[in-house]
């Protein structure tokens, strides 16, 4: 569907209407650029892959794009799939074309796909964006969490000038460096612009003993898109 200069698309089922009819369903959003960064025009594309999480089976594709045939693209591939009981090895192993004027080298699809799998074999831990927004718009109601942004500190310091200790800025490539620095005793959020930086964060923090960490999915490429009161200029 186009709206304005955007095209919205779907294929199966959403989240809310999965749960409904009974599954154990689990979102994975991605949030990359819809060819490689380099060329000009490129633009973010954003896929919301709905399965199952005790079978893996996928069960429907949300997707968000600038105006164009890069959304159309990914849906119609996925809906094909829907229909023969496609798992979600079969995304993160879909073979699609690649040219860098056209797509990624690893398709927006296959990282939905990838993200899956982290998800519902409990490697990737997750806060949901609506639950992230109302911590945000609420924060003497939910005090025990920190975020952590792991952007560079230029990209995190509106930030942290405006919600002081509860943002925290310690750059990606610091943190391995610097954990010492963060509080074990909070939940700490972590995020980045896409998610990939946040998780692979994740992963060496559970290393060091951190419990209480999650990831904003889909970064704050998503967030900038929706706008929340809370957001930052």
């Amino acid at each position: 569907m186009k709206a304005f200069d955007v095209a919205i698309g779907a294929t199966g089922l959403s989240l809310e209407v999965a749960r409904r009819e009974g599954f154990d369903a689990v979102e994975a959003i991605a949030a990359q650029a819809d060819r490689a960064h380099f060329i000009p025009n490129q633009a973010m594309m954003f896929m919301n892959l709905v399965v199952d999480r005790s079978t893996r089976r996928i069960l429907g594709l949300q997707g968000y794009g600038k105006m164009g045939d890069g959304v159309l693209a990914r849906i119609n591939a996925v809906a094909g799939l829907l229909g023969k009981g496609a798992i979600i090895s079969d995304i993160s192993n879909l073979e699609l074309a690649y040219a860098p004027p056209f797509s990624n080298a690893v398709d927006v699809l296959n990282t939905a796909g990838n993200i899956a799998d982290n998800l519902v074999s409990g490697r990737l831990k997750t806060v949901t964006i609506e639950e992230f927004s109302a911590w945000m718009e609420g924060k003497e109601d939910h005090p025990d969490w920190i975020a952590l942004d792991l952007r560079h500190s230029k990209e995190a310091a509106p930030w942290v000038e405006k919600y002081g200790d509860k943002w925290l800025s310690i750059p990606y490539d610091e943190v391995r460096s610097r954990h010492n620095e963060l509080p074990r005793e909070k939940c700490i959020i972590l995020i980045c612009n896409a998610g990939t930086r946040s998780y692979e964060i994740q992963r060496f923090l559970d290393a060091m003993g951190f419990e209480r960490l999650m990831v904003l999915p889909g970064g704050l490429n998503v967030i900038r898109r929706i706008r929340p009161t809370w957001w930052v200029e």
